[in-house]
């Protein structure tokens, strides 16, 4: 596919890779769809990967963002995610000005969904303050439901036994197909009609 065709980037980690393109593209008719989502990656990895698409003109028209939930596994706190993902949601905009950004906060995950639940709120809440004033940005969390309500409104676990949550893989961090469609779910609501 030549850059020049490329509608939609997918930007982030394994949650981001998981993603079908079948399904993104759903999302966006119409768009190809560049998945540059790597397992494993942190905000210092895209950061150098947006960096190799400074001069391939490529001019996507939506670009999604998942990334911290591997910030936080290499105990990194707020303090050190916030800035990472503020510079790659800067280079976006720098690569790509005409671009719409969604931002997907940190996905809750791990034991009882509540694995560094402290760091996760707080990166989450502050980039949700962060974003309100951004132009063509949209940010987008949804913990209760994303969780099949296994967490409150306080994080903590509801429940005496855990039940499967349709939306998540067994290790309680990637995704599942019906995940990434309430993902799409979540974006669609965002949109405005025209």
């Amino acid at each position: 596919m030549a850059s020049s065709d490329v509608g939609v980037v997918v930007l982030g980690d394994s949650i981001a890779e998981g993603w079908p393109i079948g399904k993104v593209e759903a999302l966006f008719p119409g768009n190809k769809v560049l998945n540059l989502g790597i397992g494993g990656d942190r905000t210092q990895h895209v950061l150098w990967r947006m960096q190799q698409f400074r001069d391939v003109g490529m001019a996507p028209t939506e670009v999604l963002l998942i990334i911290g939930t591997n910030n936080l596994s290499q105990t990194d706190g707020a303090c050190a995610i916030l800035p990472g993902i503020d510079r790659i949601l800067a280079n976006a905009r720098d690569l790509w000005p005409e671009a719409h950004l969604t931002v997907f906060g940190i996905m809750p995950r791990g034991e009882a969904y509540k694995f560094k639940n402290e760091e996760r709120i707080r990166v989450n809440g502050t980039l949700r303050a962060t974003l309100a004033d951004w132009p063509e940005t949209t940010f987008i969390t949804s913990d209760e439901t994303l969780t099949c309500n296994q967490i409150d409104s306080a994080s903590v676990f509801v429940g005496d036994v855990e039940p499967q949550c349709n939306y998540y893989n067994r290790d309680k961090l990637h995704l599942t197909w019906e995940g990434y469609d309430f993902l799409g779910r979540l974006i669609n609501a965002t949109r405005t009609p025209s």
